[in-house]
């Protein structure tokens, strides 16, 4: 994709999110324009094969304004906190948390850990604290509601190394039986004419996210 045609879609992008403001297509418009101008200007970013990048660097070039454009402060009390927090049931830090205001708690509903590439013992970790963590998540929503439906009730857990984005589930299937599962893939590919072909999906994945 030529760089005349970047610069169309990232105009485009803003019209549709300038056209979309205060509606719920507008955290969508701004998402895209994002990425768009990642492949305009920080396309370095989505390519690790020197190693060479930082933990942060992912985190804050690539999926903070992702996050953020998610979960804005100003609707349904749901903020993101960055930045190694942790809860009060627990010792765990990690990278980010999405958190629900309610009254004067305040509760996980997503959990979000970075590293600088995925594939080692670093990332063992995360998976393992991750999945502690949406444990409590998981906990507190199935001691709160009024039924339990196996279905629905879940908690996400999010791994972050670089451009690579995974997601999975965690669910309680019984009476004390967690399970992990249903790896889905926000990954940004290093070519933007990948990331068109899969835009629906993507873009499909991340109101799954917002929706949980």
């Amino acid at each position: 994709m030529k760089n005349a045609d970047l610069d169309k879609a990232y105009q485009s992008a803003r019209n549709s999110e300038s056209a979309a403001l205060n509606s719920d297509k507008e955290h969508i418009f701004n998402i895209c324009a994002h990425i768009i101008n990642i492949y305009r200007h920080r396309r370095s970013s989505l390519n690790n094969s020197m190693k060479d990048n930082t933990e942060l660097d992912g985190l804050v070039k690539l999926w903070a304004e992702v996050f953020e454009s998610l979960f804005p402060d100003s609707q349904h009390n749901i903020k993101c906190r960055w930045g190694e927090s942790k809860t009060h049931h627990n010792d765990y830090k990690v990278d980010c948390r999405v958190i629900a205001i309610t009254n004067t708690q305040k509760v996980d509903v997503l959990d979000v850990e970075a590293a600088r590439y995925l594939q080692n013992q670093k990332t063992n970790n995360d998976h393992l604290k991750l999945a502690i963590e949406s444990k409590g998540v998981l906990d507190h929503i199935v001691r709160h509601a009024a039924s339990f439906d196996p279905r629905k009730d879940m908690a996400l857990m999010l791994q972050i190394g670089q451009n690579q984005c995974d997601v999975k589930v965690f669910s309680l299937c019984d009476r004390g039986l967690y399970c992990l599962w249903k790896e889905i893939s926000l990954s940004l590919p290093p070519c933007p004419k990948l990331f068109a072909e899969n835009a629906d999906l993507w873009t499909a994945t991340l109101e799954l996210i917002r929706s949980s």
